[in-house]
């Protein structure tokens, strides 16, 4: 289900199975208060190194987040990744890494809008989520379809929570 509000229907978080990928990563590790900065930072840094590599940078980036409460203070670990559709000739800086991202069972939602309204929307997913009788398993990715920084009710995200 696709919305531009906080609000969701009954039943709207479809349980999927995400298909594996090679990607292009950088982890690093954050807390809510410094997730835009070092988020931003990270994704900027991951695309210069697969421009570096002669790689393509017009993909969807992936966020995944392992250990996330939703806590200001607590830090998780994020890594960055830009999934990558060619073989790789070069070889990735010191902090970057080629791996498979693997298959991940979760519960997805597509949000419309601008990213400062994402944690009125996690809120809502997380009562929707725990109502279907999921157990959260630590691990949440964040796709971002569009993205558009200066009209941000554009920005088209895929959010997945895992599913234990």
């Amino acid at each position: 289900m696709t919305t531009t509000s906080p609000s969701i229907s009954d039943n709207a978080l479809p349980v999927i199975e995400t298909v594996p990928f090679m990607a292009l990563t950088v982890s690093l590790r954050a807390s809510m208060a410094t997730l835009a900065v070092q988020g931003m930072a990270a994704d900027r840094q991951v695309r210069a190194e697969a421009a570096r590599l002669g790689l393509n940078t017009a993909t969807p980036s992936q966020w995944l987040y392992t250990g996330l409460s939703g806590h200001p203070d607590d830090e998780f670990d994020l890594e960055v990744a830009l999934p990558l559709h060619e073989p790789v000739t070069g070889t990735p800086g010191e902090s970057f890494a080629i791996r498979n991202v693997p298959a991940f069972h979760c519960a997805q939602y597509t949000y419309v809008g601008p990213w400062c309204n994402l944690g009125d929307v996690y809120d809502t997913l997380f009562i929707q989520f725990y109502a279907d009788d999921h157990v959260y398993d630590g691990r949440i990715r964040e796709r971002y379809q569009l993205v558009d920084l200066e009209n941000q009710e554009r920005c088209i995200t895929d959010i997945q929570i895992g599913i234990a």
